[in-house]
């Protein structure tokens, strides 16, 4: 068996990892470069390096292996239309996470705002650090709610990005608000609020949901949606794909 990376070996992301034998050649994965990680690449020089990889290569190719496959950015802009307030919890060092949740709110028509101050200076140290590298993905630039602020975005709306630490001061925010224009986005680990052992260990997430009448799970990610792996398996055109690490009822 050989194995060869085409590119990825020096990050986690941006993989294109190639397995072959004598009479078969599988591929894993086909990620896009991360940020930070070489020279960042656009969807056409992507498209142009898996061309060039299946083109070089003589033994043909037998399958594809995608490891994830997401719609997030849109399923959460569409809640987002739906109800006036949104809260979304989330983890403050999940930069792709954050990135979904800022344009999912961008297309909804509604400023994001964070009231956390690690968050804000997250947001504002990946925006200095991997903005321009990132072609923008990773830029952000919330509004940083606060009483003043709270008359106005009553009014227009929100979508707020809370961690469970702010329990008490979202349970004080959503008592002031009506119950049937509120919403809460879980973005987080479903073990948190359903696994007994988890939910001993730190209460505050089941706690978090319980709060709220609406509640909707959306998973986020940075990686392809399926979009983007349908564009891929028209180009590479394999004779099987398998999916795996997705939802039991996923289909792709």
């Amino acid at each position: 068996m050989n194995i060869k990376i085409h590119r990825g070996l020096d990050q986690i992301g941006g993989c294109i990892t190639e397995i072959s034998t004598e009479t078969s050649r599988v591929f894993i994965d086909f990620g896009q470069n991360l940020p930070g990680n070489g020279e960042p690449t656009t969807p056409d020089e992507d498209k142009e390096l898996v061309e060039r990889i299946f083109a070089q290569n003589k033994k043909e190719h037998e399958a594809v292996f995608y490891t994830h496959g997401h719609e997030v950015s849109s399923r959460m802009a569409s809640v987002m239309q739906t109800y006036k307030y949104v809260f979304v919890l989330a983890s403050a060092t999940d930069i792709e996470r954050l990135a979904s949740i800022k344009k999912a709110a961008k297309k909804a028509g509604k400023p994001l705002c964070v009231w956390s101050l690690f968050l804000r200076r997250t947001m504002e140290f990946f925006t200095e650090r991997e903005s321009k590298m990132s072609n923008g993905l990773f830029e952000f630039k919330p509004l940083c709610y606060s009483e003043r602020l709270y008359g106005k975005l009553k009014r227009r709306g929100l979508v707020l990005v809370v961690g469970t630490s702010q329990i008490e001061r979202i349970r004080e925010l959503i008592g002031t608000l009506p119950q049937e224009e509120t919403l809460l986005i879980y973005s987080s680990w479903d073990g948190y609020y359903k696994i007994p052992e988890q939910v001993n260990a730190n209460p505050k997430y089941k706690e978090f949901r319980e709060m709220f009448h609406n509640v909707v799970d959306i998973h986020t990610s940075g990686h392809a949606d399926r979009q983007t792996i349908e564009r891929v398996i028209e180009c590479v055109n394999p004779k099987e794909v398998i999916c795996i690490h997705k939802e039991a009822d996923a289909k792709l």
